[in-house]
Formats: structure tokens, sequence, C-alpha cells
């Protein structure tokens, strides 16, 4: 929060050095990286959590949307496809609706005709978000969905999307 990255960097590798076999140590690191885009190490911290807990979904969220990142979508499907799998077995609606944003996202970053089933995709994250009354999630959801109208050159849509999103943002405090 200080603008210090190199000390920043310095804590969370203490943080896991002190817990190296606490998933959330590395989770916590990787966040940071990914933060940072220093993709490749926060790919591979993330992937250090899970070897720790198998059982640990939101990691799943965060490498489908760094594979997309540095564009390797069959790794990104693999992982946005695990999330939804492992929330929907778990019941969990909120962490269900962040890998349909994830995979909405990738199947966008692919255009073409992979637009139609990001905003399917994108649109029943939404949809479930509004069903959770979450509204910090919704600004994120109108947030996506304004990128995928202006990837299919929807522009008007993708203004109201986009001033909807801030509009959300700043009713829940999110600068």
């Amino acid at each position: 929060s200080r603008g210090d990255l190199p000390a920043a960097d310095a804590a969370y590798r203490q943080l896991v050095a002190a817990l190296p076999n606490d998933s959330t140590s590395h989770v916590e690191l990787a966040d940071f990286l990914k933060r940072q885009n220093r993709n490749q190490n926060a790919i591979a911290a993330y992937r250090d959590a899970l070897a720790l807990d198998a059982g640990y979904i939101r990691p799943h969220v965060d490498l489908c949307q760094l594979y997309t990142r540095v564009d390797d979508q069959p790794l990104a499907e693999q992982e946005g496809n695990r999330a939804l799998d492992k929330y929907r077995a778990a019941a969990n609606r909120p962490g269900e609706a962040e890998a349909l944003l994830c995979i909405g996202d990738m199947q966008r970053a692919q255009g073409g005709a992979h637009l139609t089933d990001a905003k399917r995709n994108i649109e029943a994250a939404h949809a479930i978000f509004v069903s959770l009354n979450q509204s910090y999630n919704l600004s994120q959801s109108f947030q996506y969905l304004g990128v995928v109208a202006g990837s299919a050159n929807d522009y008007p849509a993708a203004v109201r999307f986009f001033g909807e999103a801030l509009s959300r943002s700043r009713e829940v405090g999110n600068r």
C-alpha cells in the first residue's frame, strides 16, 4: 500500500518461507505477483499452492485469468472448466460465477465465433450475482459485459455496460 514493491515482494517471500506448507501463503505471493503482471512467476506460485492443497479451488480461476493473459487458451480453458466444475460440485454460486467470468473472458480473447459463448457465460455469471444481490460483483460483471460488447463492435452497448459498471463501483466505494 506504500508503493514499495521490493519490500512487499520480500515480505511475501518471507511469509512463504515462514509457512512453506501453507497454501494460503503461496496464494498471497501469487496474488501479489499477478497484480504486478509477473505472470509466469504468479502461475508458478499458484501451482505451488495447488500442489500443497489440491482442494483449493480459487487458484484455478486465477490460473485461467493468467493463462488468458499469456495467450495459452487451452490451459486457460482447462483451468476455468476445472474451477467451474469444482465450484458447482461445492454448490458455491459466487465461485461458479467467477469461473464463468473467466471462461467468458478467455472466449472473448479468442474472438470471432467465440464471442457468442463469451457473452452467454458472462451473462450467466451476471445472473448469479443478481440472484445473490452481490453489488460489488455486479459492477465486475457489467465491466466484463462491456468488454465483450466492445469486442463485438457493439459500442452503444459497451458504453451502457461500462457506465453501469462505473455507477455500481461508486455505489460500493470501489475506486
